[in-house]
Order: C-alpha cells, then structure tokens, then sequence
C-alpha cells in the first residue's frame, strides 16, 4: 500500500513539472529577455528575427504565453458523466 501511494505522488510531482517550468521560463523572459537578438537562447522564429523591435516583441509575448499556458494545467480536472458519451466509441 505504502508503495502505491509514493508512486502516485511521483506521478502528481512529475504531472506538475512541466506546467511548473513554462510558468518559471515564462516570468522569467517577462522579467528579463534575451536583449540581443541570437540564435542560441530565445524564441527564435524566421519573423521574430527580422530585426530588434520585433525581437523584443516576441520574448515579451512568449513570456506572457508560457506563463498563460501552463495555468489550465495547474486546475483540477472536471470529470463529466459517462453517460453523455459512453455509447458513442465505435460509432
């Protein structure tokens, strides 16, 4: 029983991880983003490229849509009636 138990908390901790890490990378490039524009760190798109005000622009709302993005992660999930759906597979 003890076993089971630690197994699901892993699993709940490795579930959170990565929702928790796009929130981390998220404030920190809405925080502090890459300055110059490089091919190593960054979001780095053909467009994003183009020049600075674009690149700006870019790690600013990659920051705001990484941190956005990982909240529905974060929420319980809602589970609905089997019976709207149950008789629907094979169809």
């Amino acid at each position: 029983m003890i076993v089971n138990i630690a197994f699901w908390i892993f699993v709940l901790a490795m579930d959170l991880l990565v929702p928790g890490v796009m929130i981390g990378f998220g404030k920190e490039f809405q925080k502090n983003p890459p300055t110059e524009i490089n091919p190593g760190y960054g979001y780095r798109t053909a467009m994003s490229s183009k020049n600075q005000d674009t690149w700006d622009f870019a790690q600013k709302r990659m920051g705001r849509s990484g941190t956005n993005g990982a909240k529905p992660c974060w929420s319980p999930p809602s589970f609905r009636s089997s019976s709207s759906w149950a008789g629907t597979w094979g169809r």
